[in-house]
């Protein structure tokens, strides 16, 4: 049973570190892009509305990652209750 253990907390840090990669990785580049716009080092009007089409795509892949998240953790938490029921269908009567 405490290899058990083990082999799930080691499943656990795995996944919290790769969670972690996947969240840094589009906020660096978030960081990047803002700090280029506040150095104004972008050429032209053009140029700068592309940083700014990156920030906005890489952030919404962001809230997408931890919308996903989020509702990883309520399903693998045990509060969550789930009501249970018999639902007849054709099926079940065609097996009858």
């Amino acid at each position: 049973m405490a290899s058990e253990l083990e082999k799930e907390d080691e499943k656990r840090k795995e996944f919290l570190t790769n969670i972690s990669h996947d969240l840094r990785t589009p906020l660096i580049s978030i960081l990047g892009y803002l700090n280029m716009i506040k150095e104004e080092k972008y050429e032209d009007e053009k140029e700068l509305e592309s940083y700014i089409d990156k920030i906005n795509n890489k952030s919404l892949f962001l809230k997408s990652m931890l919308d996903d998240f989020f509702q990883y953790s309520k399903l693998s938490s045990r509060d969550i209750q789930f009501n249970k029921e018999y639902i007849y269908s054709r099926i079940n009567k065609a097996a009858s």
